[in-house]
């Protein structure tokens, strides 16, 4: 199901009640979770960047893969969890309409990003 066109008046229900009914304990449980993850992906992936720019000694190019996955990681903390999460857990976009398909794009380039430099470190050394 697209999240991003799940307006009620997309479909030919004319209902605007929930697909289905998601309890407060479980809302509360996986805003936590899912919070925690895109913080933690955040803050670790940014230890990462940092420590690769600021040592020299860590200036190679299998590192340079490891940084590129680091910044693909956090546009995912950033710019997909929290948007998609909202999204299926409230079962419909909130945000404003250009934010959807930004989010989209963002998370296709970060997997896509990471997916070419896995080939590319599998293939060297």
């Amino acid at each position: 199901m697209d999240l991003c066109r799940a307006a009620p008046e997309v479909h030919a229900n004319t209902t605007s009640e929930p697909l289905y009914d998601v309890p407060t304990a479980v809302i509360v449980v996986l805003s936590v979770f899912y919070g925690s993850v895109s913080v933690i992906a955040v803050l670790g992936n940014g230890l990462v960047l940092w420590i690769l720019c600021t040592s020299r000694r860590m200036r190679t190019t299998m590192n340079y893969f490891i940084g590129n996955l680091a910044v693909a990681d956090i546009i995912i903390g950033v710019f997909s969890i929290p948007f998609q999460f909202q999204s299926a857990l409230l079962q419909r976009w909130n945000l404003a309409d250009f934010m959807c398909p930004t989010s989209e794009f963002f998370a296709t380039l970060s997997v896509s990003s990471n997916t070419i430099a896995a080939a590319i470190r599998s293939s060297g050394e």
